[in-house]
């Protein structure tokens, strides 16, 4: 027994330190109205512009200090310092449509599927600008510790919005929401910010705005770090070395490096020489070798050396001509403001390269048919272009995938090298699977194989995950409690409609469908928020059903997640 004063105080305030821990670790996140991430984005039609010859060059007023990408590729942003203005290139015509006025020189801007943001950083506001109709919507003050260094935000993106502020020593760094402009409500207890937003930093974003790669300039090393948002989860990872720039693809599953491909959770996947440019959609990336300084004796930057690649494919599919590469030493650094991932913007749904003159004064469009360029190759390719949406699927649903493959030789041969029993795949391509009724919520993990009358083959890995547990075969099955019956319901142009009128059946419509997980991160299957109570809750399924859980099983995510809906319900 212990019986020293000292000892006990000691354990005493050992216990109150646990306890304080547990409720911080256990206690769910609280959230209220969804923020714009959450919305699908509203992308413009993206066209190839009309011009006579292979590239168009258009005059500048004055030069470019920084730029991005807006509306999926369909718009550059070009800063104009010296007029205090940006100017909104629009690529499907080929010229600037609009100069905003922006009231200082001292801003940072971002573009997505359909706005822009201004920081007006010596006045502290922040602003929202419609990309349709080039008019500002919304201006708010913005409040943070430090001068802001940094924003972005992806291209093809409802957000959200990325501020980072400080510097080495004081930093800071928060999401904000694109419809309102203040910060994000996002569950942030798995973010670790290694690599820090704030000035000496860079920031890229995939268009899709799901995944952030940033790296340090000036220091050793560089670092490495990928922040992924997932609903209003946001994780981090960071590797303590350098490899240049860190450039997320456009869907966030490969980051590009100066030293290699990685995965988003930063597994090597293979090396790569030369600085490398993804596109601004799809899964294609550009790659030169820079020469080895920068300096006024470095000689003008050879042409015909953009090499075009695909994720996944080590050899290159095409070179392609006529177009300089910018000046750069062998880090991928420059003196101009313009980075080199700037300076060449590649738009495949455009059919364009777009590249920044070395004055920062012009930009020149060329065209460029990924497909037309291939054909032309003397080079036998082959690939595949699609990917597969499903990837949730529940017990006795039908999964249905068209693959899409390119082939100069053709004959292409389709096949299964390992799949669940009862997947088939047909002569053109078609898989087919029926879910089957009994599955237990595991994992699928399908290779597919494709070859052409060069003998090539070419492979895709994905996995599909079955969103459903126990021996019902019903989602959320081991949790589920009670299930109300059909009869209950009647269908309405694909929804089920209620007649017994329960707590929030009026307003469900306005909850997403989405994974619900239990207290160790595994699925139990998906449906949208219908009612709940104080000790349970009710989730409507796709099929109309309605399943009654107990709040106990949801993992913290989930709790915090109710507890925002109930909130705004209050």
């Amino acid at each position: 027994m212990i019986c020293n004063p000292k000892i006990l105080v000691l354990r005493n305030a050992i216990r109150v330190l646990v306890a304080s821990l547990l409720v911080t670790v256990l206690t769910p996140v609280a959230f209220s109205g969804e923020p714009a991430h959450l919305d699908p984005p509203n992308l413009p039609e993206i066209k190839t512009p009309d011009f006579a010859g292979k590239s168009l060059t258009v005059k500048l007023p004055s030069p470019i200090s920084d730029l991005c990408v807006a509306g999926g590729g369909r718009y550059l942003l070009l800063h104009l310092k010296s007029l205090n203005k940006l100017a909104v290139f629009d690529v499907s015509r080929a010229k600037v449509t609009k100069y905003l006025p922006t009231g200082s020189s001292n801003i940072l801007f971002a573009g997505g599927a359909d706005k822009i943001v201004i920081v007006l950083k010596d006045k502290n506001l922040i602003q929202r600008w419609d990309l349709n109709s080039l008019e500002r919507e919304l201006t708010l003050p913005i409040d943070t510790e430090h001068e802001i260094a940094n924003i972005a935000m992806g291209s093809a993106s409802n957000g959200p919005i990325l501020i980072g502020s400080g510097d080495f020593y004081r930093t800071g760094n928060r999401f904000y929401d694109l419809k309102t402009l203040k910060p994000a409500e996002m569950d942030t207890r798995n973010q670790n910010f290694r690599v820090h937003t704030g000035s000496g930093s860079n920031v890229r974003v995939s268009p899709d705005g799901k995944t952030f790669g940033m790296w340090r300039t000036g220091t050793s090393p560089s670092g490495v770090q990928v922040v992924k948002i997932e609903g209003r989860n946001i994780s981090s990872k960071y590797e303590h070395n350098s490899e240049g720039a860190i450039i997320p693809s456009a869907d966030g599953k490969s980051i590009f490096t100066g030293r290699g491909v990685y995965s988003s959770n930063l597994q090597k996947l293979y090396g790569h020489s030369g600085a490398i440019i993804p596109a601004a959609s799809g899964n294609y990336y550009l790659t030169f070798k820079p020469p080895a300084a920068v300096s006024s004796r470095t000689p003008a930057p050879s042409k015909s050396n953009l090499t075009l690649y695909m994720v996944g494919r080590s050899s290159p599919l095409v070179t392609i001509p006529d177009i300089a590469v910018p000046k750069v030493d062998r880090f991928g650094r420059s003196k101009s403001p313009i980075s080199f991932d700037q300076r060449i913007q590649f738009i495949p749904d455009a059919k364009v390269i777009v590249r920044v003159a070395d004055t920062d004064d012009a930009l020149t469009v060329h065209k460029v048919d990924v497909i037309q360029a291939l054909e032309d190759a003397e080079i036998d390719y082959l690939f595949i272009q699609s990917d597969p949406e499903q990837r949730y699927l529940s017990p006795g649903e039908q999964f249905t995938y068209q693959m899409r493959v390119r082939s100069k030789r053709g004959g292409v041969r389709y096949h299964l090298d390992s799949a669940p029993e009862g997947m088939m795949i047909s002569s053109k391509g078609r898989v087919k699977w029926r879910v089957p009724k009994d599955a237990q919520g595991t994992n699928e993990t399908i290779i597919l194989s494709v070859s052409d009358n060069s003998d090539q083959e070419e492979f895709q890995t994905f996995v599909l995950k079955i969103t459903s547990h126990g021996q019902d075969s019903r989602p959320f099955g081991d949790h589920a409690e009670d299930e109300q019956p059909k009869s209950h319901e009647r269908v309405v142009s694909g929804h089920a409609e209620h007649h017994n009128k329960r707590p929030g059946s009026e307003a469900r419509s306005k909850y997403r469908f989405r994974i619900w997980t239990d207290g160790f991160g595994v699925s139990k299957g998906e449906g949208r928020f219908f009612s709940s109570d104080e000790t349970h809750i009710e989730i409507e399924t796709r099929a109309g059903r309605i399943v009654r859980i107990s709040k106990l099983n949801l993992s913290d995510f989930d709790r915090g997640y109710v507890a925002g809906v109930e909130t705004m319900q209050d």
